[in-house]
């Protein structure tokens, strides 16, 4: 049977009596046809599987831990086959001896792997003479395979945006613990990923974008992409000398493992000041294109190369070269998306003709002229891109290189834009104590997930730490 109700919502009112209420606050709320509540069965069975991935591995460790049936294991030998119970504290806890022979020091290490692989590294001494290892279930090795996995789960869920106090609440770590933690993960030196194929393609990709809206009013953020594997920086403005530094660190990076003169490399940026000089600087060899920003002009490209002979040439050109669509969309005086233009110079203006002057001011607009100079950059040819193609062959390994690149989408540089929704998590820790510290450690934890390389995190150094171990995020 189909039925339709309307509820009234409305304050208490013990004179309502059911009657009809002139109460402006009432809601109507209108249901359609009414059906129960169903919860698909595929839901159903993730919400269990993820129960099961997260927890149940704690849950055995914590049973074993607390279970007087078996003995819980070494911490040093890592089973519990020589090892026997010795009574109990006076908190009740099983304390246990271990009847191997151990050396005086000895590493504990525990691994975890999921969004980054982690491990527990614990010195233990043994100070018996007979090298005997007292031990109890609070610092065997499934307490410390249980603490391990609980402060990657504390990580996680920092990084992802939950708060400390509710990480502390909802896996019962101490506060302190959380925070050296944090600590540990802030102070590692800033990496710069390379995919490990880099070797392997024939062009590098590297597009470089800044942002400091949403992040803090001292930090911003830089995100750089090298052939789709993204690095965050944190950086404090965009400036000449910030992606001179980036860049450098990105060469010295590169030239460890490929010989980049026998690479194209490409570095897509907007059109800011703060890119030309440095990318010339450290990447002379580089084609730059630059992708204007401005909404008025939106879709018009610079690509800036240079060739053997160290003369620059600027092709000017659309963003939407390289789509398969036909687009009917007039860009400025680009009247068709293979409209292109080549000068003999660096061309740094979108609109080099005045195009929207002459919008604005109802007046004709007169093609330019070839051989012109505009800018200090001569005007050499406009019209077709195969006719600019056929007739300067030198640009033919420019073309080729973009059309690789950029092959049915636009020349934009969303590819490193987006890595900037990371801004949301940042945006929930803006109460948090420190916020310098949870800028770096999100950018670490990134750059560590998507990462290949070794990287340590250590939380404590050195003494006899059972109760206490420190953590490396490898």
């Amino acid at each position: 049977m189909k039925r339709r109700d309307i509820f009234r919502v409305a304050p208490a009112n013990p004179n309502n009596k059911n009657r009809k209420s002139q109460d402006k606050n009432i809601i109507d709320i209108k249901l359609g046809d009414w059906k129960p509540y169903i919860t698909k069965i595929a839901t159903i069975r993730k919400i269990i599987d993820t129960i099961d991935k997260r927890f149940t591995k704690i849950e055995q460790l914590a049973e074993k831990i607390i279970s007087s049936d078996e003995a819980p294991s070494c911490p040093v030998c890592k089973h519990n086959k020589a090892v026997i119970k010795n009574g109990h504290d006076k908190n009740g806890v099983q304390k246990l001896i271990c009847k191997n022979q151990h050396e005086e020091d000895n590493v504990i290490s525990i691994r975890i792997s999921q969004e980054i692989d982690f491990e527990i590294i614990m010195p233990r001494k043994v100070k018996s003479s007979s090298g005997r290892l007292y031990f109890r279930a609070t610092t065997s090795y499934e307490a410390l395979q249980l603490y391990a996995n609980e402060m990657v789960m504390a990580i996680s869920m920092v990084m992802n945006g939950t708060t400390i106090d509710f990480t502390v609440e909802f896996l019962g770590l101490s506060k302190a613990m959380i925070e050296k933690i944090l600590d540990a993960l802030a102070d590692i030196k800033p990496m710069i990923n390379i995919p490990d194929d880099v070797d392997e393609s024939d062009i590098i990709a590297i597009y470089l974008d800044f942002s400091s809206s949403g992040i803090s009013r001292q930090y911003g953020l830089a995100t750089l992409v090298v052939n789709n594997t993204p690095t965050l920086i944190l950086s404090l403005r965009e400036s000449k000398s910030e992606v001179l530094m980036i860049l450098s660190a990105l060469r010295k990076k590169l030239e460890e493992r490929v010989r980049l003169k026998d690479k194209v490399i490409v570095i897509i940026t907007d059109g800011s000041n703060s890119y030309p000089e440095p990318i010339r600087k450290v990447f002379p060899e580089a084609i730059h294109v630059v992708q204007i920003h401005d909404k008025r002009k939106l879709g018009v490209v610079l690509v800036n190369f240079t060739v053997p002979s160290e003369v620059s040439y600027t092709i000017r050109m659309r963003w939407d070269v390289f789509r398969e669509d036909e687009s009917k969309r007039r860009i400025l005086d680009l009247e068709t998306k293979d409209t292109v233009e080549l000068y003999l110079g660096t061309m740094n203006c979108s609109d080099p003709h005045k195009f929207l002057d002459a919008v604005e001011t109802n007046r004709n607009f007169k093609a330019p002229e070839v051989g012109s100079k505009i800018n200090d950059a001569t005007l050499l040819f406009r019209g077709n891109l195969r006719d600019l193609v056929s007739k300067f062959r030198f640009v033919e390994r420019v073309i080729l290189a973009l059309a690789v690149l950029f092959a049915g989408s636009f020349i934009t540089t969303n590819h490193a834009e987006v890595r900037f929704s990371s801004k949301t998590v940042i945006a929930r820790h803006k109460s948090t104590r420190g916020r310098g510290r949870i800028l770096r450690c999100l950018v670490n934890y990134y750059n560590l997930h998507h990462s290949s390389n070794i990287a340590r995190l250590r939380v404590a150094d050195g003494g006899r730490p059972p109760d206490s171990p420190y953590l490396l995020a490898l």
